[in-house]
């Protein structure tokens, strides 16, 4: 996805000069790749990334913007944020879940990137 932004003032990005009320438009999908950002693995399907605290420490509003941010955010964020934790926690809570052996992830750029496959697991319920 992406999204544009009307520059207020002439500045200075990225050592490119942008003149005041250029649109510039923001490709969210490539600033969530960012190598330099997202370490060296930045393209691939890594969900365990966000457990190094050496990388989140790089991970600000301005560069991670899954549901934007400022006065154009998506109002629904803290809502979904909320479920989707609620909903992990009990998945986690009661299955195990592990990549089936010799499954490879591609990865398939699209408006939302998302695995190509999709991903295959084995989910096993956990006995209490």
């Amino acid at each position: 996805g992406a999204t544009s932004r009307l520059n207020t003032k002439d500045e200075v990005f990225g050592g490119y000069h942008v003149p005041k009320n250029t649109v510039m438009i923001i490709a969210i999908s490539t600033l969530h790749q960012l190598p330099e950002i997202w370490g060296p693995t930045a393209t691939e399907f890594d969900p365990k990334r966000w457990l190094d605290p050496s990388l989140i420490k790089n991970v600000t509003n301005f560069n991670y913007l899954p549901f934007l941010a400022g006065t154009r955010a998506c109002i629904g964020n803290k809502v979904a944020l909320t479920e989707f934790k609620i909903l992990l926690s009990m998945l986690i809570r009661n299955f195990v879940f592990k990549p089936i052996e010799g499954f490879h992830i591609k990865r398939r750029i699209v408006p939302m990137n998302k695995p190509d496959p999709y991903l295959r697991l084995s989910v096993t319920k956990v006995e209490n």
